[in-house]
């Protein structure tokens, strides 16, 4: 099988629901770092956790298929590299954003086994 030849704007394309996903990054993150707060909100504090890690595995098979694609010689060099950086700063906002959260519920003490419960 014949390997197409490189086109920057199909590259760049193929980038572009990668940079989405990045850009979905900035979700909200509660600054509440209160003793009380309701079972309701400890709901929402995990959930929010479950999708944000989903949005980090999803950006991390992203990246991981754009590491293929360059092993193939469909995209360049310079573009892995630019959005791997993104991804990495990326990753990192999320990864700060997710233990943020995971501190607010241990201080609301979202896994006390009452409200676990």
């Amino acid at each position: 099988m014949r390997l197409k030849t490189f086109k920057p704007t199909r590259a760049k394309k193929r980038c572009l629901p990668l940079l989405f996903l990045l850009s979905l990054s900035c979700v909200y993150t509660p600054t509440v770092l209160s003793q009380e707060i309701k079972d309701d909100q400890c709901i929402q504090y995990f959930t929010e956790i479950i999708e944000i890690q989903k949005m980090r595995e999803m950006l991390r098979i992203g990246a991981e298929e754009l590491t293929k694609r360059y092993e193939l010689g469909e995209i360049s060099r310079e573009d892995l590299l630019v959005t791997l950086g993104v991804w990495q700063q990326t990753e990192e906002k999320l990864s700060q954003k997710v233990a943020k959260l995971f501190e607010i519920t241990e201080r609301a003490k979202c896994f006390d086994e009452k409200k676990l419960k």
